[in-house]
């Protein structure tokens, strides 16, 4: 039978607390904030409540500290010369969320945090605690190189040892995504439990899944699997049933008949049929429907280590997937050179955005190795053979019951979803292959293994708005795609960059009923593509046998034939050189006027603000961001030139006829010189203020992710009398 969605998750709330022998903390009498955009990945860019650059203040700011030992201490590692150099680099957030006036962090509000993960809500007005409790996720991103030819994590799109979390306004539950490596994914309801006592043992988190597991044991998912056929892993060494209250999708293991090996969730592949993934390599990317029924997350193909792949659906009121079967599209033309359509494929990062009920989705759009995948080509230097172009398209869902439910009713009923496909454009990378340059081999997208890059991605009114590179030597486009056909606009900017040094956001902007599309990208170092000669290539072959031999093997051990047999192959190949290039261009932001088809202006921000970091170039770091607050766009980050660490940011009028930006500037009490690493890891707006969440290091980088403390800012107008 067909059912519509409803609460189920509100109304275990009160129940749930009851059980825990706590007390729910009330939700405010507060409607979600109106963003009139949505980001592809977890946080808010954008809040329909203005934010004046005159009137902003610090309202609040709070330190966490980091885990004393972190997730990895040195019995746990396999090789004792430092194999992937799992280093201690502590358990934290990757982000926050926002849910009803509240925020969300991984974190733990005590003097003595736990050596585990943690979640604690604040409020958002005030910043003081209202929760904090333990959370079950895994291990997540292992692997730290410290070799210069190596990216932050294989196979991960997150930082080392950071949690991301995405928080529905609707059900608020609240879920995490940990990459990488003993992935862990959980629901909690993070509103229920005791109430919080400064410096107390933390509690544990209440699961969302708790009672409707006891109420409704019979409730499947698309494949007709209950919750009990499965095996919560969640980054332990062994499968836990107990661990099943808190765990969705990708946590629920199921052993096939037959075979004793760990399989997830995610191995489900292209949002359907099973595709036998390594349990460990999980994703960090996770998008919710914050008006709809569906969750999902993203892999790469194969292992993860690719640029696109699958998207995974899932039901928020129940943490089942709902896509039992490879959705059915309209045959796809073959790219130039293959003689095979390919399948769509979003991108493994920031592909994908769900709004509505619908979701929208972003991947390549040439088939340029012709293997019959759009996305499938894995990250050398040599560059050659990364698929191009660009697809954009949107699908919409209906939801039934056709499964077993158990007696459950609402929303967690729903268990199968059927997609119909609303659009489909294609656009091509308009520049060719030029030998002796590299670069040119992958002009609008080149990502992988701590090559991942934010997608200048949203979506308004059913349509969707995307910023991309469409030629080595073309600037940004963007373009406006839906169900009524697509445009694309010059935007001026990085014209002569190469893409792997960009780091692009997209924000919407809106003054009463107009609008404004922001483009901003951050500007990168990188590292240039090269042949290396056989002094040099043993060097490094004998430095990555370190970092990645068995621990009682040496370089030297190996026969003498298999070493220059390897020499002779990297003399043959290319490798990325070992040096950082300083960025070729500036870091830019450009405003466009949607009613007129216009670009208003450009503005170089890297001449404005000297203190703006440079990116890295393996890193999944994001250290510069882009908000709105009605009119008012601002780019903030960290500047550490001076004595103390300051959290700087630019507000433009993007309705001004120029670029004029306000310049504020807040010192954050952290020596600079102690601290150099300081970085702004996520920025968001709601509500007219904005959220910062800020890592306090000293070498917060790719080879050495380690960080002292986490704060969370807040800025705001002040309050009338203070």
């Amino acid at each position: 039978m067909k059912t519509t969605p409803g609460h189920g998750l509100l109304s275990l709330l009160g129940l749930l607390a009851a059980l825990a022998g706590g007390a729910l903390i009330p939700a405010k009498a507060q409607a979600q904030d109106s963003w009139p955009g949505l980001r592809g990945l977890l946080g808010q860019r954008a809040s329909a409540t203005p934010l004046d650059p005159s009137t902003a203040r610090l309202l609040w700011q709070r330190t966490f500290a980091c885990s004393p030992s972190g997730p990895w201490d040195s019995a746990d590692q396999p090789n004792p010369r430092g194999a992937f150099l799992q280093l201690p680099v502590g358990r934290g957030a990757f982000n926050l969320a926002w849910a009803g006036g509240r925020i969300a962090l991984a974190s733990a509000d005590t003097t003595q945090p736990p050596n585990s993960y943690a979640l604690t809500v604040l409020d958002a007005a005030g910043g003081g605690t209202l929760h904090s409790a333990t959370l079950p996720a895994g291990l997540g991103n292992r692997r730290v190189f410290q070799h210069p030819h190596a990216s932050v994590g294989m196979a991960c799109d997150t930082t080392p040892g950071l949690l991301p979390i995405w928080w529905d306004p609707e059900s608020l539950a609240l879920f995490t995504a940990q990459s990488g490596y003993d992935t862990g994914y959980t629901a909690v309801l993070p509103l229920a439990g005791p109430a919080f006592q400064k410096d107390a043992p933390l509690p544990a988190a209440i699961p969302a899944f708790r009672q409707q597991m006891a109420e409704h044991p019979e409730l499947a998912d698309a494949f007709g699997f209950t919750r009990q056929s499965h095996i919560a892993r969640l980054g332990v060494d062994a499968p836990d049933p107990a661990l099943l209250p808190w765990a969705w999708g990708p946590s629920l293991l199921r052993l096939a008949e037959g075979d004793t090996r760990q399989r997830t969730d995610l191995g489900y592949s292209r949002a359907n049929g099973f595709d036998s993934l390594y349990f460990y390599n999980g994703s960090g990317q996770l998008f919710g429907d914050a008006a709809g029924p569906l969750l999902g997350t993203g892999h790469g193909y194969g292992s993860g280590h690719n640029p696109a792949g699958y998207a995974y659906l899932f039901n928020k009121w129940s943490g089942f997937k709902v896509l039992a079967k490879n959705p059915s599209f309209p045959p796809l033309p073959p790219s130039p050179g293959s003689k095979t359509p390919a399948e769509l494929a979003p991108f493994a990062s920031g592909g994908a955005i769900l709004h509505n009920g619908a979701a929208y989705l972003a991947g390549p759009g040439e088939d340029r190795n012709a293997d019959g995948r759009f996305g499938e080509s894995r990250i050398t230097p040599q560059l050659r053979g990364a698929d191009q172009g660009l697809h954009l398209w949107a699908l919409d869902f209906t939801l039934e019951n056709k499964q077993p439910d158990g007696g459950a009713s609402g929303g967690a009923a729903l268990d199968t979803a059927t997609p119909r496909l609303r659009f489909l454009h294609r656009f091509p990378t308009q520049t060719p292959h030029l030998d002796g340059q590299p670069e040119s081999h992958a002009p609008s997208y080149y990502e992988g293994d701590g090559l991942y890059r934010p997608k200048a991605f949203l979506v308004d009114g059913g349509e969707i708005w995307f910023a991309w590179k469409p030629g080595w030597n073309l600037p940004i486009e963007l373009i406006r795609a839906g169900a009524g056909g697509a445009q694309v606009w010059a935007l001026g900017v990085a014209a002569a960059r190469p893409v792997i040094e960009l780091w692009p956001k997209l924000a919407l902007a809106r003054d009463g009923t107009a609008k404004r599309l922001v483009y901003f990208t951050g500007h990168g170092r990188r590292r240039s593509p090269y042949t290396p000669d056989a002094a040099t290539a043993e060097r490094i072959l004998a430095m990555r046998h370190a970092n990645l031999g068995k621990p009682s093997e040496r370089w030297s051990d190996l026969p003498q034939e298999e070493r220059e047999k390897r020499i002779q192959n990297a003399t043959q190949g290319m490798w990325w050189s070992e040096e950082l290039s300083p960025p070729s261009g500036p870091a830019e932001l450009a405003v466009f006027d949607p009613a007129g088809g216009t670009l208003a202006w450009t503005d170089d921000l890297s001449a404005r603000a000297p203190s703006l970091p440079a990116y890295d170039f393996f890193t999944c770091i994001d250290e510069s961001h882009l908000v709105a607050t009605g009119k008012w766009a601002y780019v903030g980050w960290i500047d550490t030139t001076g004595a103390d660490a300051t959290l700087r940011l630019l507000a433009y009028d993007t309705t001004a006829p120029a670029p004029d930006p306000r310049p504020l500037a807040f010192p954050l009490g952290i020596p600079a010189r102690e601290f150099p690493r300081t970085v702004l890891s996520d920025l968001i707006a709601a509500d007219g203020r904005l959220h910062a969440l800020i890592h306090q290091s000293k070498t917060f980088q790719h080879q050495d992710p380690r960080w002292q403390h986490q704060h969370v800012v807040t800025l705001g107008a002040a309050e009338p009398g203070s």
